[in-house]
């Protein structure tokens, strides 16, 4: 009897497994452009002035993953990001969420000292 339930606790652990794995390649299907490529990019402060220019590399699934850069300096830079249809975001050491206008391009806002600046990478 016990054999039977340690087997009907496997068996539902791979049914959970089998289902969280067809989860993901479903968010996939949500994913209007692959943004898995290097970008250059720009952020802007205080009326148009460019704070910052640089690449940044994003790496992993279409949907989720890890991005490095490095910026004008060339200081490297690291984090994740989640795309979610068009939207974009990304944690780590650079806070941006934006938005793909085309395949080429996406434009949204960064965080400064609790201030969102505009922001825009390109390919």
């Amino acid at each position: 009897m016990i054999l039977l339930k340690k087997g009907f606790v496997l068996f539902i652990l791979a049914g959970i497994v089998i289902l969280a794995n067809g989860c993901e390649e479903a968010d996939d299907d949500n994913i209007t452009y692959d943004i898995r490529t290097r970008w250059s990019y720009a952020q802007y402060y205080d009326e148009g002035n460019t704070y910052d220019t640089g690449s940044i590399v994003f790496s992993g699934d279409k949907n989720k993953g890890e991005y490095t850069g490095l910026d004008f300096y060339g200081n490297p830079f690291e984090g994740a990001y989640t795309v979610d249809g068009e939207k974009v975001y990304l944690s780590g050491d650079k806070i941006m969420s934006g938005e793909f206008a085309d395949s080429r391009k996406i434009q949204g806002t960064w965080l400064l000292d609790n201030n969102a600046y505009p922001w825009e990478a390109w390919r």
